[in-house]
């Protein structure tokens, strides 16, 4: 089903600020590149498309990102609204499982 644009967000929001190993949500990273990235500001809201749908946006800034890291981030930011709904933390979990700074 559909995911709120609201548990997107109460998502998202922990992920900003610190920096952090996003090895878990990058792809093809090469040995030795250093997989840590801040990420700047992150957020979800509903919008009205032109054709008069509705959408959920995603909006990510941060000073770097991996391969496909936002798109591995969003994937995974719906899988953990529908399997850890109300669990804020959950995404950040997902997202830094690979973090060996843990």
């Amino acid at each position: 089903g559909d995911v709120p644009a609201e548990a997107l967000d109460a998502l998202l929001k922990p992920l900003a600020g610190a920096e952090r190993d996003y090895r878990a949500l990058g792809r093809g990273l090469p040995k030795g590149k250093d997989p840590s990235t801040r990420i700047l500001a992150a957020a979800a809201s509903r919008v009205a498309l032109p054709c008069g749908a509705e959408a959920v946006r995603l909006d990510v800034a941060g000073d770097r990102f991996l391969r496909r890291q936002v798109r591995t981030l969003v994937a995974t930011a719906v899988h953990a609204a529908r399997s850890r709904p109300g669990d804020e933390r959950a995404l950040l979990d997902l997202a830094t499982c690979g973090d060996v700074h843990r």
